[in-house]
């Protein structure tokens, strides 16, 4: 019977008030500090996950077994820890690299939880909670799950100049157009940085240099009010607020 009752608050889904609070955080989050908040609350239930499941698979082990389970839950905390310090390493120092780090704990964490369910599948049967699923249907991180845009975003509306939001970055873009032409200017630290022409189709947003060198592709883009979000092909993202 006690087992039973183990097993039973392993079940338990997150209260809904904390579920509440991190569906917003993170879809509100704007500021680097905000988005690294998101990354962190996301991590939380990845790692909740995992702990779930590990305390649901350990009582129907051996001595053996648990002993076996151990050392290699152990083993893959280290090659998680190197392996994500060694993801966010070029953004060291910078703002942005908790996130970085976060996220990729996250989706390793997920993986993890899920390689655990198929080995011992019988004791998840019919189990399905929020929080063991992979991933679970409200996971939603600004780097690694980028948001589809609700509609295609217009040419015209990306006309203008836009500022980057993440702290102590400051760079500006400028989309343009000219009898026809698009130009396409940046700004870092208040010096000029890049030049060339932009063209947007569908939801790709391709910038390259007058002679055709790629300067920057997008694969999806979003535009809300006047915040502009640009997601690189391995899901990370940059955040632009229009300048007036």
């Amino acid at each position: 019977m006690l087992r039973y009752w183990l097993l039973l608050l392993c079940f338990l889904p997150v209260a809904a008030g904390a579920e509440d609070n991190r569906e917003a955080l993170c879809r509100d989050a704007i500021t680097q500090a905000e988005i690294t908040e998101c990354s962190l609350a996301n991590y939380k239930v990845a790692d909740k996950a995992l702990n779930d499941a590990y305390k649901i698979i350990r009582p129907t082990l051996t001595k053996i077994q648990r002993d076996s389970l151990r050392g290699v839950q152990l083993a893959w905390i280290k090659f998680r820890d190197s392996h994500c310090d060694h993801y966010a390493l070029d953004a060291k120092g910078g703002s942005i690299y908790d996130a970085i780090r976060n996220d990729c704990l996250t989706e390793i964490t997920w993986q993890r939880t899920e390689t655990l369910k198929r080995q011992y599948a019988t004791l998840f049967t019919g189990n399905a909670t929020p929080e063991m699923a992979f991933p679970p249907a409200d996971y939603n991180t600004p780097f690694l799950q980028p948001a589809q845009p609700a509609e295609l975003v217009n040419a015209e509306d990306l006309i203008g100049k836009w500022k980057n939001l993440t702290e102590g970055y400051q760079l500006q873009l400028n989309f343009s157009r000219n009898n026809g032409q698009t130009q396409f200017s940046s700004w870092l630290n208040d010096a000029p940085f890049e030049a060339g022409i932009w063209q947007l189709q569908d939801e790709q947003l391709l910038i390259t240099t007058s002679t055709g060198e790629v300067l920057h592709l997008y694969t999806t883009i979003s535009l809300q009010n006047d915040l502009l979000i640009l997601y690189e092909a391995d899901g990370t993202s940059e955040r632009y607020q229009r300048i007036p």
